[in-house]
């Protein structure tokens, strides 16, 4: 049976999982770190206490051995009773005490001392009756065993004083490097959870440019991660698929349409050429005018219907055929199609050096160009100026339109370039634009590599520029 990878349900189900699998390392660290503080309090308080306890043992025996060595000169002195009585009571307290810490007292300076003190200490504990002066020296042997005992005494606190500092800083070593290795594993785990949750948001954004941009890869491998963004992809997926069909039913709109218009089309062309080639009989002057007005507006009519095929062609893949050609003859091919709107504007038309070189394809610069000086004839002025040039720069080459009339608005120019998308300049003609012949001339920019830009120039009032590369 294959087992099946977990996947979190939900995003929240992921933000807590990821919430809390972070706040664990910091929580094994808190405890970790409650416990040996815990720990390292009880060692000082059982060190403190140990300190006090051996620090009072030491001061009771030293002071007590004085006090005994007093009692045996005087009593050596008078050989009082009660004298006798009261050094029997210190000396019995002097060995109970020296009884109770015997294994701490010995040193090897001291050892036999105190095997050799404590038979005699035992014989007048005991109330056996020796010579004066052996008892004395029995007893004046107290007070440098006092000493020895509250030098012992102060060693071991010194030693329990040190273990104490170096375990604190054997602890706090520790706690370091736990802290390291848990603030660390708590910095990836914040790290992975953020790669989790923010990879399905990343790859919804890529699907998503793909849709607006045609240009952008297209996202197509499934995404995974909470159900709320799968079911967010599903339904990107169902709008791309359904965006699909609907521009592909413009697409054939589009094409049909302007097939079926060009039929008509090419009659009215057909007579009106019968007419200005006088077929039917001679012409006046009026009538040869309204001739070549239909022979004007029915190739208007054309090359508007030829737009909406170039625009339909544009959207799919085009085979592009680049190479060196002359400019200033495909400019003069052109201009036939607006010389009579360009004398009855008369306007001045400013072209390259004959023979100067493009390189590109040929048929795609000339649509991008005719698109261009159509808008300069017909939203240009009156007794203006349509300029055309051409500049190389490193890789790249330039070829500017630009005429004189009313400035384009800026909220406009924003987008002028989308399909079917007028300004508020109004166009001089009579036809009414598509709305696709700067979006054409655009795409006919893109397909060879290059872009078409609204630029600000000071000899003319409006300027387009395509860049095309030169390799």
């Amino acid at each position: 049976m294959a087992r099946t990878r977990w996947r979190p349900r939900s995003l929240l189900q992921l933000v807590l999982i990821g919430f809390g699998m972070v706040m664990l390392p910091l929580g094994i660290l808190l405890g970790q770190s409650s416990q040996a503080l815990k720990q390292l309090s009880v060692l000082a308080d059982e060190s403190a206490r140990q300190a006090v306890e051996y620090t009072r043992r030491a001061q009771s025996i030293s002071s007590l051995a004085l006090d005994i060595e007093r009692t045996a000169r005087q009593y050596q002195v008078v050989e009082d009773a009660d004298l006798l009585d009261v050094l029997q009571q210190q000396q019995a307290q002097f060995i109970r005490l020296l009884s109770m810490r015997f294994e701490t007292l010995p040193t090897p300076e001291t050892e036999p001392m105190l095997q050799a003190l404590m038979p005699k200490l035992a014989t007048l504990g005991a109330g056996q009756d020796p010579t004066p002066d052996a008892a004395l020296e029995a007893l004046t042997e107290l007070v440098p065993l006092s000493q020895e005992y509250q030098n012992s005494s102060r060693q071991q606190v010194d030693q329990a004083l040190e273990q104490m500092r170096q375990h604190t800083l054997h602890v706090r070593q520790r706690i370091w490097w736990q802290a390291a290795l848990l603030i660390g594993l708590s910095l990836l785990l914040v790290v992975l959870f953020s790669y989790l949750i923010v990879r399905p948001i990343h790859r919804l954004e890529r699907r998503i440019r793909s849709i607006g941009d045609p240009d952008a890869p297209e996202e197509k491998t499934p995404l995974r991660g909470p159900a709320e963004l799968v079911m967010l992809g599903e339904r990107l997926d169902w709008l791309t698929e359904r965006l699909d069909e609907v521009d592909a039913q413009k697409r054939q709109f589009l094409r049909h349409m302007s097939h079926e218009l060009k039929t008509p089309l090419a009659s009215i062309r057909e007579a009106g050429d019968l007419l200005h080639d006088q077929v039917l009989g001679p012409l006046t002057d009026e009538q040869r005018d309204i001739t070549d007005l239909l022979s004007e507006n029915s190739r208007q009519l054309q090359a508007l219907i030829e737009q909406l095929l170039d625009y339909n062609l544009l959207q799919g893949h085009q085979d592009v055929d680049k190479r060196d050609f002359d400019l200033r003859a495909l400019l003069d091919e052109v201009l036939v199609g607006y010389r009579l709107t360009v004398r009855q504007k008369a306007i001045e038309v400013i072209l390259p050096d004959p023979e100067t070189l493009c390189f590109g394809d040929r048929r795609l610069i000339r649509r991008s160009l005719d698109n261009l000086i159509s808008n300069a004839v017909f939203y240009g002025d009156e007794q203006g100026i349509i300029r055309v040039e051409i500049e190389r720069q490193n890789d790249n080459q330039k070829v500017r339109v630009g005429n004189t009339g009313p400035k384009i608005p800026p909220a406009d120019a924003q987008h002028i370039f989308e399909p079917f998308r007028q300004g508020s300049a109004k166009r001089n003609g009579p036809v009414k634009g598509s709305g696709i012949g700067l979006s054409v001339a655009a795409d006919c920019a893109r397909v060879q590599g290059g872009q078409i830009h609204l630029i600000d120039r000071d000899d003319v009032d409006v300027c387009f520029e395509i860049i095309l590369p030169t390799a």
